[in-house]
């Protein structure tokens, strides 16, 4: 199971810092909207930092994507359809993410949750 968190930890890190170069953000400007650290947002883009849903959430409201573009499998900018969930990039097959061997409906599932977990942020964040 930890091989599976270290995969997704660093397919998130990578869309990170790909989207935050994409948007020309620098670390230290991103930690700033976000309130949080440059080295805690550098540990999370490195795939050291396991973040937290809130944290996404955060990052995903600042850089105007949905929260989902941090688990799709290839360098992505906002914008960009999504087409899956989760893949971990750069392993062998056998260790690949659990996710991507899941059927496509329970794939739409864990995204129905992912797009869910932000909205109560958003509602939370209103009140």
């Amino acid at each position: 199971m930890e091989i599976i968190f270290a995969a997704v930890n660093e397919v998130i890190g990578h869309n990170l810092r790909s989207i935050r170069e994409h948007v020309g953000l620098t670390l230290e400007q991103l930690a700033h909207l976000v309130n949080s650290s440059p080295s805690h947002l550098g540990n999370i883009e490195r795939g050291i930092a396991n973040p937290t849903i809130n944290t996404l959430c955060k990052l995903a409201e600042v850089l105007k994507i949905n929260i989902t573009n941090f688990f799709e499998p290839a360098p992505i900018f906002p914008g960009r359809k999504e087409t899956m969930i989760f893949m971990a990039n750069g392993y062998d097959p056998g260790d690949q993410s659990q996710f991507a061997s899941l059927p496509k409906e329970t794939q739409e599932k864990v995204l129905s949750l992912l797009n869910q977990l932000q909205q109560l942020f958003y509602e939370e964040k209103e009140k």
